[in-house]
């Protein structure tokens, strides 16, 4: 069984980046952390971009569970842009996330679509862009509703055994869990939605930054991965001018730690 344990941060963040256009498809990304000193690898899946309700979307979770018992995946992680909307609101912005805790959207998107199919995995969660188009408090409480559903901070760590039960430092990967939203400085001077402005105008990214570093220089775990939901790096051939922007704040970050894995959604 892993051992975790779940730490928060209420550093915020706030900045001079900018934006990449969001991806309204699905991502799903199956990852084998493989350990030398463990008979058997590490498995789990990634994905985000996921929550429409739709036809698609519960193909996809039907896949995920087919792959997650044939590799035995034992935990999800969820890398944001939770809850798409197709509507837009009275003056034409998109919309996007959930309203409170009891939003029709939770059972729509997330209990009536996995329930059904990863009932007993954890889904390790983060926000996107489109999440702050919402009520995103509501997402970080939802765990008081259904444990499976795990977000206690824009920023967090979790931390698992490797090899049983055993917590010792050399046999656990921590997982950093950052909120990238806020390093977009277009977010601020040009929101998608009026919510968006309203709730990224109290976080902070330098404080988030320090929360960062300091979190990974402390760290004497065997692994380290950093989740988020902007890319690091853009791939397939396309640029993205946030990509830079991200790798620029937090180069000094992850190359002070040696074995630190970047775990983001792809760019199509």
């Amino acid at each position: 069984p892993l051992f975790r344990s779940i730490r928060g941060s209420r550093k915020g963040v706030r900045s001079p980046v900018v934006p990449s256009r969001s991806m309204r498809r699905i991502v799903i990304v199956f990852v084998a952390l493989i350990v030398p000193a463990c008979s058997e690898p590490k498995n789990f899946l990634v994905f985000g971009d996921w929550g429409m309700g739709n036809e698609q979307q519960r193909a996809v979770a039907e896949q995920m569970k087919t792959t997650a018992k044939a590799d035995k995946a034992e935990f999800v992680v969820n890398v944001g842009d939770n809850f798409y909307k197709t509507t837009l609101d009275s003056k034409g912005k998109a919309q996007g996330g959930v309203n409170n805790l009891t939003d029709p959207l939770w059972q729509s998107y997330f209990e009536k679509v996995y329930n059904l199919t990863l009932e007993n995995l954890t889904f390790y969660s983060i926000l996107g862009n489109h999440d702050y188009m919402g009520n995103a408090s509501a997402q970080l409480l939802y765990h008081t509703l259904d444990s499976r559903w795990v977000m206690p901070d824009r920023n967090y760590t979790v931390r698992l055994s490797l090899d049983g039960d055993d917590e010792s430092e050399s046999t656990t990967v921590l997982f950093v869990f950052i909120d990238t939203s806020p390093f977009i400085a277009g977010y601020y001077s040009k929101p998608e939605n009026p919510t968006m402005g309203q709730q990224l105008a109290h976080q902070d990214y330098k404080k988030q930054l320090a929360w960062l570093n300091e979190t990974l220089r402390a760290s004497t775990d065997a692994w380290k991965i950093v989740v988020g939901h902007h890319p690091i790096k853009a791939v397939a051939g396309v640029s993205s001018r946030s990509s830079y922007a991200i790798n620029a704040s937090c180069a000094a970050s992850f190359g002070s730690v040696r074995r630190c894995c970047l775990l983001l959604r792809p760019r199509a």
